[in-house]
């Protein structure tokens, strides 16, 4: 069965999970999985966040998945559509251009958790509806762009049609949509609305994996959602009968969920939850540690006036002394030399060093882009506007000496920054955006990356919040030729040019300021069997039934 590499993981911010110990119960064995965040609802295409991966893997499955080596790989599907095996061909859209044709044909058997046939139709249907902007879908971009049209060809078979020629053609990662007359099938607009996703979601008729959602008490102090068998399931049988998705709003809550023993197992943590469970359980857990790929970074908004000007971008980041910021965190975090990790096989350093030795040169920086000192210590322009920024920031990050250390840094050159907390995606696209926003973003995955996110095309509308957003609002038509480039290159003898080049711009233009790749953490419980302990990647619940308990 054929795989592709992964052409574009944008995974948004930051998702931890957290231990304790397995524990039978009456319902059998149960595994308690901790994470740190929350979510907003059960559909995970509607609510996508990196806190909804657990829950998509064990109920909410789509038809394909990124696999643990950051493969494309089939969950829903029959086999996995390629060229070689004539599953993929090409195509015209409507425009003339190249395009593809993608046939899909689903695994006998499938049902929804109310027993209830899982048809082609339904996966057509969830285009349709992804497609709508009022949706919100993650990934709604690339629904609406790249594919053109979606048409059922029988119960078990379905045909995409696709702008573009894509490196992984066979990326289809949406949950199935329910038609029975509702909104689904008369007002795709009012899905999101509507779907009993967020109104009921603990009906029959919702669910598509190993698992169903029994259980969602939506506390955000002590959010759990539980999960139950799903007799209808057709794939492979899991060992726990139950999981329980226990989230905590901070790492700190979390650390107190391992004490109390109230979780089993954290992956893609932070490294002191991880030596935390350590410290009090060292027979229960197992504690891996490694440099991550998830970047901690400022994302700049450049439709601010002052951040306009590149100049004033590059001052921020020569303030910043990112060795320093990176020793602020246990682990091993390593300070960024790109926006890409030393990791990625086309890694090019291509940004400035920063700190008390260039102190001197980001001012002056800033003096000759019109910010002169003031009496208060705040630079001001000619019209005595104030150099100042308001910063949002994740709430695990909030007060923590990582934020206080960047707001003295620019207090030291003249900046001032007025801390809030952060909304997440939508409160970068809103009426009323911050100026800057501080969060973990994975923007690299296996020998790829999601460079629509640096396109101008891919610049949000008002309002619209998801995945895959040029958030900045960065644009350059040099980094929009090399995307386009990029987009038609599948083999890495064609990437790695273009990946270096972006590298150059990012690093030139700023759009973004990388401080450091965060240390990936792992606590995990010693009875747990993976099916490769070197892919600890994530431990991915799509492949929850190889889980197993060491006897």
């Amino acid at each position: 069965m054929g795989r592709h590499r992964n052409p574009c993981v944008l995974i948004a911010a930051i998702a931890s999970l957290t231990a304790g110990v397995m524990q039978p119960a009456q319902a059998g064995e149960v595994l308690r999985i901790g994470v740190v965040g929350q979510i907003s609802g059960t559909h995970p295409n509607i609510t996508a966040s990196g806190n909804t991966l657990m829950l998509s893997g064990l109920a909410a499955r789509g038809l394909t998945y990124f696999d643990g080596d950051v493969s494309m790989a089939c969950l829903l599907c029959e086999t996995l559509p390629t060229v070689e095996n004539g599953l993929v061909r090409d195509d015209v859209d409507p425009d003339g251009k190249p395009g593809q044709r993608v046939m899909f044909r689903l695994k006998p058997g499938l049902k929804w958790d109310d027993g209830k046939p899982i048809t082609a139709s339904d996966f057509v249907r969830a285009w349709r509806v992804g497609r709508e902007p009022e949706n919100d879908y993650a990934w709604q971009s690339r629904l609406a762009e790249e594919i053109w049209a979606a048409v059922a060809l029988d119960e078990r078979t379905f045909e995409v049609r696709r702008r573009g020629r894509s490196c992984a053609p066979s990326d289809f990662r949406f949950m199935p949509v329910r038609g029975d007359g509702g909104a689904a099938d008369h007002n795709p607009k009012s899905y999101r609305a509507q779907s009993p996703h967020m109104t009921s979601p603990l009906v029959r008729g919702l669910y598509v994996g190993p698992y169903r959602v029994t259980d969602y008490r939506p506390d955000p102090e002590n959010q759990v959602v539980t999960l139950d068998r799903n007799t209808h399931w057709s794939g492979g049988r899991p060992r726990f009968d139950r999981i329980e998705l226990v989230y905590r709003p901070t790492p700190q809550a979390m650390q107190q969920a391992v004490a109390e023993g109230l979780v089993d197992l954290v992956t893609d943590t932070r490294p002191a939850i991880a030596e935390a469970g350590m410290r009090l359980a060292p027979d229960r857990f197992v504690d891996f540690q490694r440099a991550g790929r998830t970047l901690m970074q400022v994302t700049l908004n450049l439709d601010d006036p002052a951040l306009s000007d590149v100049r004033v971008r590059r001052a921020l980041l020569l303030a910043l002394d990112r060795n320093a910021l990176a020793g602020l965190v246990s682990g091993k975090a390593a300070p960024a030399r790109s926006f890409l990790s030393e990791n990625f096989p086309a890694y090019l350093p291509s940004l400035a060093e920063g700190g008390l030795a260039a102190m001197s040169e980001a001012a002056k920086l800033l003096e000759t882009s019109g910010w002169r000192a003031g009496a208060d210590g705040v630079r001001r322009d000619s019209s005595d506007r104030p150099l100042a920024f308001r910063l949002a920031v994740a709430r695990a990050l909030l007060d923590g000496p990582l934020v206080q250390s960047i707001v003295e840094s620019w207090r030291g050159v003249g900046v001032r920054v007025d801390v809030e907390p952060w909304g997440g995606i939508a409160q970068l696209t809103g009426a009323n955006p911050p100026s800057m926003a501080l969060f973990g973003y994975t923007i690299e995955g296996g020998a790829n990356i999601d460079f629509h996110i640096f396109a101008s095309h891919s610049i949000p509308k008002p309002g619209e919040a998801r995945n895959g957003l040029n958030i900045f609002r960065y644009r350059s038509a040099a980094v929009d030729a090399i995307v386009a480039q990029l987009r038609e290159g599948c083999a890495p003898e064609r990437l790695t040019p273009g990946f270096r080049d972006l590298q150059r711009h990012i690093g030139q233009d700023l759009p973004l300021l990388p401080l450091f790749f965060m240390p990936e953490a792992h606590l995990l419980p010693r009875a747990l069997a993976l099916p490769d302990a070197q892919r600890v990647q994530l431990l991915l619940t799509q492949e929850i039934e190889n889980w197993q308990i060491r006897d």
